[in-house]
């Protein structure tokens, strides 16, 4: 979204897997695994996202579009992964993204993370029972009014195209390399799940360049979006302009339909 998103919208969450800590007593840990996504923009205060976490019971919340102040290496993101970790959270800081994992529950199943354009896309593998795994692909999609830079270069690509590809290729090697394997991909696609008044307020817009979100309604992926899956005749606005005259729903939380 662009710089006037409201901090103050809630997180998307959902549970995402049931019985996923089995093999952990029941009387620490929740029966579900439930994940956010937060756009909080770069008005958001300290302890935001780490209030969320606590008082939400969430076990991964992922939120897009930090504070250029908040970037790795800063005092302030140092301050921050400290208040994670005393609150039970690893955090990952990245450029684009701060990605907070319980360290109780869902942080023990962790078999490997990685990250590509700054965050941008990052990515997490969690081995359940069973040998089932889980791949989270946490995404902050290219703005609509990306303009190309000094990055973009021919032997080192960084534009919406790019990114798509890379997406992409990823999500089909997760696919083949485990199976059987729970592919959620959430964050900020910068675009809608459907036109209509349910999930737009304002002009019409066509896709952002390099779209991430549609391609992974069908074949191989077949994902929904959840909220929206969940309550189909309810508004679903996660971004709003300061005037209030432009709301869309641009934030989602995407994975197979018989999950939900």
């Amino acid at each position: 979204p662009s710089p006037d998103n409201s901090p103050s919208t809630p997180p998307d969450s959902v549970p995402i897997t049931e019985d996923s800590t089995s093999a952990y007593s029941t009387a620490t840990i929740p029966q579900f695994t439930i994940v956010a996504t937060w756009n909080i923009d770069k008005q958001a205060t300290y302890d935001a996202p780490i209030t969320a976490c606590v008082h939400g019971n969430l076990d991964i919340l992922h939120c897009p579009e930090p504070a250029l102040h908040m970037s790795p290496g800063t005092r302030e993101s140092a301050t921050l992964v400290n208040a994670a970790d005393k609150a039970g959270y690893t955090l990952y800081v990245t450029t684009h993204s701060h990605i907070y994992v319980r360290q109780a529950t869902i942080h023990t199943r962790l078999i490997s993370q990685r990250h590509i354009y700054n965050g941008r896309l990052h990515t997490f593998i969690f081995q359940g029972d069973d040998n089932h795994h889980t791949a989270l692909m946490c995404v902050y999609a290219f703005q609509r009014n990306y303009k190309t830079t000094a990055q973009d270069t021919a032997a080192s690509p960084h534009n919406p195209t790019h990114f798509n590809t890379q997406v992409f290729a990823l999500a089909t090697e997760l696919l083949s390399m485990y199976d059987p394997l729970t592919l959620v991909v959430m964050g900020d696609f910068q675009h809608t799940i459907d036109d209509t008044a349910l999930h737009r307020m304002g002009a019409t817009q066509k896709p952002p360049p390099g779209d991430i979100l549609t391609p992974f309604l069908h074949h191989p992926f077949n994902l929904v979006s959840v909220i929206p899956t969940q309550h189909p005749t309810l508004a679903y606005h996660t971004w709003f302009s300061k005037s209030g005259s432009r709301q869309a729903g641009l934030d989602h939380i995407r994975m197979a339909k018989w999950l939900i």
